[in-house]
């Protein structure tokens, strides 16, 4: 009789099997067979959990703390300083973009350059700053210490500060929307992050008094000048106008009136022209003496005040901020942040066009000046040559307008002097940064809830991808959808102390777990004593070695002979005998040796007494090909031994390594495939189970003469998978899951016998 199949393609997932009456289907519940999954492999869930959690804790041990310092400096109204006789003070309300470009100014690259030489030229913290790079190293070159924490790389002592991790490190933001301005530094010692970030605002707030005092002096030091000068030029005015009266005793005339009304009128537009002049030339001056010193481009901006350069200042001010708030959360290599940097670019390039228009303006302003001095100069001189007496009028308004001027530049200068004793800068110190008593990075033990939970969501993934690519079985489930036949035997592993063996172990044992299993297979092939159906000769057998195929012979044997029943147990493995392992205590040493007749190889039988069954190793000799020996001598030694044994229980070799296996499973009664639970491949078994089909038993039912043990189960996890189905891949590419009819009676262990089951 053929196996019968029906029914192949997608739809045969959904197969149906009848297994003594009840209907098992094969319908997948993802959700349940991941919560199943998980359940199983909870122990290495936790396992992970822990490791992982673990090591997170170590290594925020391991890492040093943290120490945030904090400095705060408040934005008072600007004030400009007098610049060649101007107005002496002028007060700027403070606004957002003001705030902005003082941030943008204590951040620059110059001011923490001088930071970093500063600190390297103090005794008590030059040990901080790192010596320069080669000159190699000072382009774009990438280094990692530089993005990650500085503990890992250096300690607080071996030079550990540079310009980039300065730039990185520093942070300067604005607080609550108020004119206050934080300067926070972090680093690993606390009395160093203090004394980065009191320097930041102390060198700046100390280069902003410093430029103003240089410009207020510049305006002194000109002022002074030019009261030297109007003293001298007094001087030489009154002794000409003494001289040219007493030489020429000069008097007032009819004209006198008109012509003193028009020299004054004409040296009152000198005077204001020289001054205006004298204005000019000096703002120029000191516009070329800010650029010779290479003075930033907010100081020479501040000479031009134009709508156009303050649209583009403000504009940089919003660039410069977005640029700083991009940059902490893009890469620098950003394509926004790119756009940012060169928008940025094009408006600085923008301001300094605005500014050498505005030099360009100053010198044009000069000549205008000077062009207006000339022409007031030759009317007042044509003026005085046209009368004698004008010259001494003219004399006598120079030496007042002098004087005035005189009195004016003096009270200028003592303005200039008390300016310069209380001159302020634009940003005021509110607070120095202490050394912080406590660390500003989170404290270990905060890692670990995070930790936990992704090392437990890690754990179920892992635990999922594993149950996933289990391809071994693991319940009975699994065992008879994918290979097509009955599981009629579920047996324990079994951990026996010292020397015992385990046939040993079930006769001490008769109602253990391991003793029931075994019970159960036995009544499920009807070797109890009553049956007459059994059958006789019985193959054990398996995929590969190792599975348990011969401890289950010899216990079956065991078992079968304390039943009362005559039983044969024949070693037909005949190229790794594993029997007399199993049976060496009991084996007699002086048994004769098998020959090549059918007379002499019944004499090798021999009785073991203690166990109350008989053992006979068959062996073939070195000459003599297996298969032939299987065929000549074999069949007909089991016709005979038939006669004799009410069960003859079979240990051959494995299906998939030897060959004359295959012709025995056509000479059995009945064949025990032995799966070893979560061992043996779901892919190895199959195939297996196709060479025993192809094997010659085409002709006969299959399904019936073939029954699936399953041995060295794990009780504990046995029962997790319990309700395992196979995967949907597995029931569709397996053709042994086709079409199957599986017996109504005999199929397996009665419900008494299940309940001792593992």
């Amino acid at each position: 009789m053929r196996c019968r199949s029906a029914g192949s393609g997608p739809g045969s997932f959904r197969a149906a099997a009848t297994l003594g009456g009840a209907v098992i289907m094969a319908a997948p519940a993802q959700l349940t067979d991941v919560l199943s999954a998980l359940r199983r492999r909870r122990w290495l869930i936790m396992t992970i959990s822990a490791l992982g959690t673990s090591a997170v804790l170590g290594a925020a041990i391991a890492l040093p703390p943290h120490y945030t310092a904090k400095a705060q400096v408040v934005v008072e109204p600007q004030q400009t300083g007098l610049l060649a006789g101007q107005t002496a003070m002028i007060m700027q309300t403070t606004d957002e973009p003001t705030v902005l470009t003082e941030m943008t100014a204590i951040s620059s690259h110059d001011q923490l350059q001088q930071v970093l030489d500063s600190l390297g030229k103090d005794s008590r913290f030059g040990h901080m700053v790192a010596p320069p790079r080669p000159a190699k190293d000072q382009g774009g070159s990438w280094h990692l210490q530089d993005w990650l924490p500085q503990s890992l790389f250096f300690t607080p002592t071996n030079g550990w500060l540079d310009m980039r991790r300065l730039e990185r490190t520093l942070k300067v933001y604005q607080e609550a929307g108020s004119h206050v301005v934080a300067v926070s530094f972090t680093a690993g010692n606390p009395r160093d992050a203090a004394a980065v970030a009191n320097r930041v605002v102390e060198l700046y707030v100390e280069r902003q008094r410093e430029a103003k005092r240089a410009a207020t002096d510049r305006a002194l030091a000109w002022v002074t000048d030019r009261i030297q000068a109007l003293q001298s030029e007094s001087t030489r005015i009154e002794m000409d106008l003494q001289n040219y009266q007493r030489q020429n005793g000069l008097a007032d005339t009819e004209r006198s009136g008109v012509v003193d009304q028009d020299l004054a009128d004409l040296s009152r537009q000198l005077a204001s022209a020289e001054a205006n002049l004298a204005t000019r030339h000096m703002q120029f001056e000191n516009a070329l003496s800010l650029k010779a010193r290479g003075a930033a481009t907010d100081t020479l901006a501040g000479l031009f005040d134009t709508p156009a350069l303050a649209d583009l200042r403000h504009k940089e001010m919003e660039l410069s901020q977005q640029q700083v708030t991009m940059g902490s959360t893009y890469l620098a290599q950003s394509p926004r942040l790119q756009i940012v940097k060169n928008q940025l670019q094009q408006v600085r390039e923008a301001i300094q066009k605005e500014i050498d228009r505005g030099f360009t303006n100053l010198i044009n302003n000069e000549q205008a000046a000077l062009a207006e001095v000339r022409s007031i100069r030759s009317r007042l001189d044509n003026l005085q040559r046209s009368s004698s007496d004008i010259s001494v009028r003219t004399l006598e308004r120079q030496a007042t307008l002098n004087h005035q001027l005189y009195i004016s530049l003096l009270q200028r200068q003592e303005e200039l002097q008390q300016q310069r004793e209380g001159l302020s800068p634009n940003v005021e110190i509110l607070s120095l940064a202490a050394p912080p008593e406590r660390p500003s990075s989170p404290s270990p033990i905060l890692f670990a809830p995070p930790a936990l939970i992704g090392f437990t969501i890690i754990g179920c993934f892992i635990a999922v991808i594993r149950d996933r690519l289990d391809e071994t079985f693991r319940s009975e489930n699994q065992v008879t959808t994918l290979l097509g036949l009955p599981c009629i035997g579920v047996v324990p592993q079994v951990r026996l102390p010292g020397n015992v063996r385990v046939h040993e172990y079930l006769l001490s044992k008769p109602f253990s777990p391991y003793a029931e299993a075994i019970r159960s297979v036995v009544a499920s092939l009807q070797l109890m004593p009553e049956s007459r159906s059994a059958p006789k000769a019985i193959l054990v057998t398996s995929s590969l070695p190792g599975e348990g195929k011969t401890t289950l012979a010899v216990s079956f044997a065991v078992y079968a002979a304390q039943l009362g029943r005559r039983v044969l147990l024949v070693d037909l493995d005949l190229r790794n005998p594993s029997i007399p392992r199993e049976l060496a205590s009991r084996l007699t040493t002086d048994a004769p040796q098998p020959g090549h007749d059918g007379h002499a190889i019944v004499q090798s039988i021999q009785h073991l007494p203690g166990l109350h069954l008989d053992y006979l190793p068959l062996r073939r000799s070195p000459a003599t090909d297996p298969v032939l020996f299987v065929n000549a001598r074999v069949k007909e030694l089991l016709d005979s031994l038939r006669e004799q044994y009410d069960c003859i229980l079979i240990d051959s070799a494995p299906l998939l390594s030897i060959t004359e296996t295959r012709l025995l499973a056509t000479m059995a009664d009945r064949i025990l495939f032995v799966i070893k639970w979560g061992s043996t491949r779901r892919d190895v078994a199959r195939s297996a189970i196709s060479v025993l089909r192809n094997s010659g038993m085409l002709e006969r039912d299959c399904v019936k003469l073939t029954n699936i043990v399953v041995t060295q189960v794990n009780p504990k996890q046995h029962a997790a998978y319990s309700y395992v189905d196979p995967p949907d891949h597995m029931l569709i590419d397996s053709p042994a899951s086709e079409g199957l009819q599986f017996p109504q009676q005999n199929s397996g262990p009665s419900t008494d016998q299940a309940e001792h089951r593992i």
